[in-house]
């Protein structure tokens, strides 16, 4: 007997109007996967999202976005388990075993895990499995490209900051999440 595979495309064509300098964000999303790009369109040009795979061991699936040559991470990491399954330490408040401790641990920054993740302390971040399988912790060489694709850093830290005040304090006044 012969199977038969059977590709599902959707192909939408939109037509925007911009205007010279308009900042887009564009969202594609696939089954569990998403991926962000941000144009400056100059003319007409076709969107081309690549989805990779970005989760983690308690299923969380995170949005990706490329910028210039490398791909990132879009959302806060929220995991409790490290890439092998194991978990990570969670000593909820307690600040003794934070400064006392030389295992892994996390700790909720805030009550929207969703939102703002998690806060790991140097042993989590260090252990080699932290991130979703495929991903790793950027070293200073990768943040030196980013900032440096963005325009140095006088710069970049406006560039991916998120624009307005929901998750900010007032003084994020320029930004551009660009």
């Amino acid at each position: 007997s012969t199977s038969e595979i059977i590709f599902k495309r959707d192909v939408t064509i939109i037509n925007m109007v911009y205007n010279y300098g308009d900042r887009l964000k564009f969202t594609g999303i696939s089954e569990k996967y998403s991926t962000i790009k941000i144009d400056i369109p100059i003319e007409d040009k076709t969107i081309t999202f690549n989805f990779i795979p970005c989760s983690d061991m308690d299923n969380n699936n995170y949005s990706i976005v490329e910028i210039g040559s490398q791909v990132w991470m879009a959302e806060n990491l929220k995991a409790t388990k490290y890439n092998n399954g194991k978990d990570i330490d969670y000593p909820g408040n307690n600040i003794d075993y934070w400064n006392n401790n030389t295992s892994g641990a996390y700790a909720w920054s805030n009550t929207d895990k969703n939102i703002y993740g998690a806060l790991y302390n140097w042993y989590a971040v260090n252990s080699g499995n932290l991130c979703p399988t495929g991903w790793h912790v950027p070293n200073s060489e990768e943040w030196t490209t980013l900032r440096e694709y963005l325009g140095g850093p006088d710069v970049a830290g406006k560039k991916i900051k998120e624009t307005g005040n929901s998750h900010w304090t007032p003084i994020n006044n320029r930004t551009t999440n660009e």
